[in-house]
């Protein structure tokens, strides 16, 4: 089943994740180790748009030295949340809910 989420976006989110790597919109974390994706994209399509996002930002090396691909697969967390939005600095907060919560969309956070 493919996850429109990642295609079909609203230009808030849109802003919010910026452009998308294999279909895959992510986020780095605030902290800077980790990143936030929006939606709930198959663990290899992630893990292929965090290592194009890498070479293409000029730091694969440092991603390949720093983690494994289970590494990653092994840090994914699906969450469905509300009032997904970014603070001052760019970094995205949410609230944490329950999946039939009204409004709450799915987001995945990767933290190796």
């Amino acid at each position: 089943m493919r996850d429109v989420h990642c295609y079909a976006i609203d230009s808030t989110l849109g802003r919010l994740f910026g452009r998308h790597f294999y279909g895959v919109r992510l986020q780095p974390l605030e902290d800077g180790y980790g990143w936030v994706v929006y939606g709930h994209p198959p663990a290899r399509r992630i893990v292929a748009a965090l290592v194009c996002a890498a070479r293409q930002r000029g730091s694969f090396e440092e991603l390949r030295d720093c983690c494994t691909y289970m590494d990653l697969c092994d840090g994914m967390e699906r969450w469905w949340v509300t009032d997904l939005s970014a603070d001052t600095d760019g970094f995205l907060c949410w609230y944490a809910r329950d999946r039939g919560y009204p409004g709450a969309v799915p987001i995945t956070t990767i933290v190796p």
